[in-house]
């Protein structure tokens, strides 16, 4: 892992701030964390540039709508989006399908096991909605060990802002990346004396090493050969989190198969180009 500011320092090296012995003065590193938070913040909600998926589960019972927040019902930090939800009552689990605002006002609200969900991401607390009002579940069967969480959430969090000495929260393989884009970022606040042709090579430096990771982080796509639909094969790097008591993994690897509970990970693939 890297630190930001290894990340920070490589950066304005790049537009000659900071260069050939000479020190990078504290406000110049303060403004440089700054500027580093700002990209880190954009590029959470660049889904397939940064694969980042929490999971946690819930006992939600009684309504068909519950608020999503810090100390809400659904008690994680308000999330970019909530990708994906499963409902587990102990004889089956349901993968719930993910619905827009525009089908949601068609929905009717009635009493049972929900099959929809709505997520409203309002601010500053959001809404998790249900197409039933959700029942008390009974039997075992849970998600957590005692089986009472009977909702397992899988959302799309907001990046943790980098500080100055600690690992950042991206693998080393995107480190190039941050630092090009951080280096652009930085030349018109530190007024560096970049030549136009230097400035354009970063920009596309930025551009493609970003277009790289995108690429990796895709969804194989179907294709049709000769009438039968195969998956492009590709290997996909995720981030895979969490536990309802607040602990939370994090490890790299390959997409899961499906083992029955269907959580074992998921891929983001409504990208923001």
């Amino acid at each position: 892992m890297t630190t930001a500011r290894v990340i920070m320092k490589t950066a304005l090296k790049q537009i000659g701030v900071g260069g050939q012995g000479e020190d990078i003065e504290a406000e110049e590193m303060a403004d440089t964390l700054i500027m580093f938070k700002s990209l880190v913040s954009s590029l959470s909600i660049e889904r397939l540039y940064i694969p980042h998926i929490l999971h946690a589960s819930f006992n939600l019972t009684g309504a068909s709508s519950f608020a999503v927040g810090s100390g809400q019902t659904v008690n994680i930090a308000r999330p970019i989006d909530i990708e994906s939800v499963q409902y587990s009552d102990g004889a089956e689990i349901i993968d719930l399908d993910k619905i827009g605002a525009r089908d949601w006002e068609q929905e009717t609200i009635e009493s049972g096991i929900p099959t929809k969900f709505f997520y409203n991401d309002l601010y500053p607390i959001a809404q998790l909605a249900f197409d039933k009002t959700v029942t008390t579940a009974t039997g075992g069967g849970g998600f957590d060990d005692a089986y009472t969480e009977h909702f397992r959430i899988g959302y799309h969090a907001y990046l943790t802002a980098p500080v100055l000495d600690t690992d950042i929260v991206f693998p080393e393989e995107y480190d190039l990346s941050l630092i090009s884009s951080l280096a652009l970022l930085c030349i018109p606040m530190f007024e560096a004396d970049v030549t136009d042709r230097s400035a354009s090579i970063l920009a596309a430096n930025a551009r493609g090493l970003k277009t790289i990771i995108k690429n990796n982080n895709s969804e194989p796509e179907e294709a049709e050969l000769d009438g039968i639909t195969q998956g492009l094969s590709s290997r996909r790097r995720y981030i895979l989190t969490g536990h309802s008591n607040g602990s939370t993994k994090s490890r790299y690897n390959y997409p899961p198969r499906n083992n029955g509970w269907g959580f074992g990970g998921k891929w983001l693939s409504d990208s923001i180009l």
